[in-house]
Parts: structure tokens; sequence; C-alpha cells
């Protein structure tokens, strides 16, 4: 769950309201209220605005508010970038918005020992996946446990084999990897 309340208390009802608003997707209001607040407003976890508004499906928020000028390479005190938070909620649209800029500084950012090509792979988002290696993603990068791209992949293939499951998402997950790899 996300919180929305402000670090700075001197502040804090109408930056609490300015979040809430990008959170619910109230854009109208939002934009009312950004004429008397910063962008990049910091929130509980060092949240900015981006990192609230990844949660949801929200495009034209997003779209909003990466065209102010929202700080999309912000790191949070858990490690995450909005890169992370729209890999973990499979927010395909808003990646599709983000990857419009240079995300290379921050797609290979780990928070916790994951990337956000980690994340994607360890909950079978195959759309993420795949955006995220056609804009830049190391697959090389190793996870916390010391594992890299090709390896969590062979590992979540045979667990679903293992498993008996009908879907064949890790297997495509691998074959768009392996297929990238021989062009490169």
């Amino acid at each position: 769950m996300i919180s929305v309340t402000l670090t700075n208390d001197s502040v804090r009802d109408k930056l609490s309201d300015l979040g809430l608003c990008v959170f619910i997707g109230n854009l109208k209001r939002a934009k009312k209220l950004l004429k008397k607040n910063d962008i990049n407003s910091k929130f509980t976890n060092d949240n900015t605005l981006l990192h609230i508004c990844s949660h949801n499906e929200d495009t034209n928020m997003f779209y909003f508010l990466l065209s102010k000028g929202c700080d999309y390479k912000h790191i949070n005190e858990n490690g995450d970038t909005c890169l992370h938070i729209i890999a973990l909620n499979n927010n395909i649209y808003c990646l599709e918005i983000l990857c419009r800029n240079d995300i290379r500084d921050i797609i290979n950012i780990k928070n916790k020992g994951d990337t956000a090509l980690h994340i994607s792979i360890k909950n079978g988002f195959y759309k993420i996946f795949s955006l995220l290696l056609k804009n830049g993603a190391d697959a090389n990068v190793k996870d916390h446990f010391d594992m890299d791209s090709y390896e969590l992949l062979d590992l979540y293939k045979k667990k679903e084999q293992f498993y008996g499951y009908s879907s064949s998402t890790y297997t495509d997950m691998f074959n768009l990897l392996m297929n990238m790899r021989h062009k490169k």
C-alpha cells in the first residue's frame, strides 16, 4: 500500500491532497495544486508524484507529470524508481510512456537485488519483460541470489513444468531473450 503523507509537516495538508489527487487520477485538481507546489515534492519513503502515479494505469496523469518535469530517475528510500513500481504493477501503458524518455540511466538499477527486468520475470509479466529488453535492459545483471535473467527464466520455466502449468509464459520469455541475444 502506498502512503501519500508528506514528510514536511508545514505544508502537509496541501501536498497530501496533491498526492491523493495523483493517486486517484484527479488531473484537474492536481494541475491546480501544482501551481503552488513543486512537481518533485517528496512524500513518505521519499516517493515522488511519479512513484505514486505508477501504482495505477492513469496514463494521462503519468504523461502530464513527466511532461511537467517530474523526476523519473529519483530513487526512493526503498531503492525503487518509478520503473520498479511500474514493473511490479504490470503497468504496460505507463512503461510505454516512460520509454519515450532515455531510461538507460535507470533500467538496470537494482532494488534489493532486483532490476525491473528481474521483477517482470519473477511475476511472469511478458509484455513488461519484452519492452524492457527492447529498451536496453541488460539480461546479464545478477539479482540478489546471483542469478542473471537466463538463469531466472530457466528456473521459472522448470518450476512451471514441475507444477504442470499449461502456461508457456516463461518459455516465451526465454525464447524472446535468446532471439534478442542472437540478433546482437
